[in-house]
């Protein structure tokens, strides 16, 4: 599975073709660390999914790196999803519960892939198929109603506005004001469909839940800042992260993931030499967590007035 950056759609001032070509490059010669490192960047620089998604899964198998294997997998599956091949995002999925049984993600997906008729989804236990709302949790945005996936043609896939209006409104009146559980899922799929200002607003109410439990509220916040931060609302970004660092976080890639979005949201709101610190101290506790490395090395020099942009190119 290689990748062709001629085929790739490259941002203006963004040096994604160095980077993936560095990826390669690494990757290559087996510096599975390095090419990880970069791959993860040029993957938050804009968005290659599936391909980039596919080698990194490869890298974190050859680094025998299972967390990261599962990881990587998971988030393939859903850019399948997001493409509409819901074959190959089965096959992610089936992969990720392979290696870890435990995965309520690739559970709860393969559940509904089940639900909507794709082929070999019934492959997966029955019990282990765990009912969620529907393939939109997971970004699937470009999916149908109707049931028999075989006969839908490619113009007689829904509207997505109308499939959004119908989404909302048929969900959000079945979920009760309590329900932490229901909001949430609700809020992760606004998110997946990029409704950002509807996840917060769902999420705000997952917050307000009386009694709620500490994991549900690390999680809300932790997705209320990814999508404050999608909105360009750095500052209130922050201010969640931080917040959701002062709970007990339970397990220490949570706390990675948490400080790492931190991270990312200091560095938009162009704080780089706080920043870099957060980035280090994930890589203390997580080394090799996602782009963190990366992500250091160009807020400290950002930090001393230097582009990292213009020296890699």
């Amino acid at each position: 599975m290689g990748l062709d950056p001629e085929e790739i759609s490259w941002p203006s001032g963004v040096t994604l073709r160095s980077l993936v070509d560095r990826a390669e490059a690494a990757y290559e010669s087996g510096q599975w660390a390095e090419a990880r490192g970069l791959y993860d960047r040029a993957a938050h620089e804009t968005s290659l999914e599936p391909m980039v998604l596919g080698r990194l899964v490869e890298i974190a198998r050859k680094l025998e790196d299972s967390v990261a294997e599962v990881h990587y997998l998971e988030q393939l599956g859903d850019a399948w999803i997001e493409a509409g091949v819901m074959e190959e995002a089965l096959e992610a999925f089936l992969e990720a519960l392979r290696i870890d049984s435990g995965s309520s993600t690739a559970r709860r997906r393969i559940s509904r892939l089940q639900e909507m008729g794709v082929p070999g989804a019934e492959r997966i236990p029955e019990a282990t198929r765990d009912s969620v709302l529907g393939v939109l949790e997971s970004s699937g945005a470009r999916t149908s109603v109707r049931d028999d996936l075989s006969v839908i043609q490619s113009d007689e896939w829904i509207d997505l506005g109308a499939l959004i209006e119908e989404f909302r409104h048929g969900i959000k009146n079945q979920i009760a004001g309590d329900d932490a559980a229901g909001h949430y899922d609700l809020a992760v799929s606004h998110h997946g469909m990029e409704l950002f200002e509807e996840a917060v607003e769902e999420l705000d109410t997952v917050l307000s839940c009386p009694g709620l439990a500490v994991e549900m509220e690390l999680h809300a916040r932790e997705l209320r800042g990814v999508c404050l931060l999608a909105l360009r609302r750095h500052r209130e970004a922050v201010h969640e992260f931080r917040t959701a660092l002062e709970r007990p976080v339970p397990d220490t890639e949570s706390r990675c993931s948490i400080l790492y979005h931190l991270g990312v949201a200091l560095e938009s709101a162009e704080e780089w030499r706080e920043a870099a610190e957060i980035f280090e101290r994930v890589r203390d506790e997580l080394p090799g967590f996602l782009d963190a490395q990366a992500r250091q090395s160009a807020c400290e020099m950002r930090a001393i007035g230097i582009d990292p942009g213009a020296r890699a190119a």
